[in-house]
């Protein structure tokens, strides 16, 4: 995981149909792949309520495990010279 952020916690996004159903938060990821790439296709072994709507045993979602980023970590950014830049307008 990039260290350029203080790190607040993790949460997992829930999908069910294709659609985003809600979240759970996390203190510690609960798998070594995140995001996109760490998303796994889950059979409910119980009943899950998120956003006050029920979802029954048996029903099938998808999880991703999502970083909670907070501020960046000074020093971690390159400051941008001027001399850096690209005028694209000037460009032909």
């Amino acid at each position: 995981m990039d260290s350029r952020f203080e790190h607040l916690g993790w949460h997992i996004d829930y999908y069910f149909n294709k659609k985003y159903i809600g979240s759970e938060l996390l203190e510690k990821p609960d798998r070594e792949k995140t995001g996109y790439e760490g998303r796994i296709r889950k059979v409910l072994d119980k009943d899950l309520v998120l956003k006050g709507k029920k979802y029954k045993m048996g029903s099938i979602v998808f999880t991703e495990c999502i970083p909670l980023c907070g501020k960046v970590v000074r020093d971690s950014l390159r400051i941008i010279n001027p001399q850096d830049v690209v005028d694209w307008g000037k460009m032909s």
